[in-house]
């Protein structure tokens, strides 16, 4: 199947500017319904929301594990965001109809593992918490950070590719200009 992906955020960058806790985030997004188990308790800040890098969504177009979205994710050297980060990114987002899960903050209830969701509908918006070891349906999204040092690598092997692309058109073009 197709997979379906979609750069969103503040342009194509993304940066945490502000250091709000997740009791202001939630307040941010004027959820019309939120989960009483989404709390600071229970998602506690460990400081990655302050890295900078491109926020992005994408959904497989296939039913899948928590374990399986992270290891295709990694594969683009990428890595799940947190709920603080799909928390920045949704109170400015104009996205509908979907349901987003952020994978990169899990909280443990009754040995249970919780990850924070967001769904976005034409009855409003809102945060729920949903079991990581549960199976995600081909209909999710997921909200995932790229680690800036992979795309910085990225545009070097690009940049790499269009320089020996011209050495080799100007080869061609010396060769008809001798002749």
């Amino acid at each position: 199947k197709k997979v379906l992906f979609v750069r969103v955020g503040r342009g194509s960058d993304y940066e945490v500017t502000e250091n709000m806790t997740l009791k202001q985030l939630i307040q941010a997004n004027n959820f019309t319904y939120i989960s009483d188990s989404i709390t600071e308790e229970n998602f506690p800040d460990d400081g990655r929301i302050r890295r900078r890098g491109k926020v992005e969504i994408r959904n497989f177009g296939k039913n899948m594990t928590s374990e399986a979205v992270i290891t295709e994710l990694a594969k683009d050297s990428c890595r799940p965001a947190t709920v603080y980060e799909l928390f920045d990114w949704s109170k400015d987002s104009k996205e509908l109809n979907k349901n987003v899960v952020a994978l990169g903050s899990v909280a443990s209830s009754g040995g249970e593992q919780g990850v924070a969701c967001v769904w976005f509908g034409r009855s409003g918006r809102g945060a729920n918490r949903d079991w990581f070891d549960c199976g995600w349906s081909d209909g999710c999204w997921f909200a995932f950070i790229r680690e800036s040092g992979a795309s910085e690598h990225k545009s070097l092997e690009t940049l790499d590719s269009r320089v020996s692309s011209l050495e080799r058109d100007m080869t061609k073009i010396k060769k008809f200009l001798i002749v």
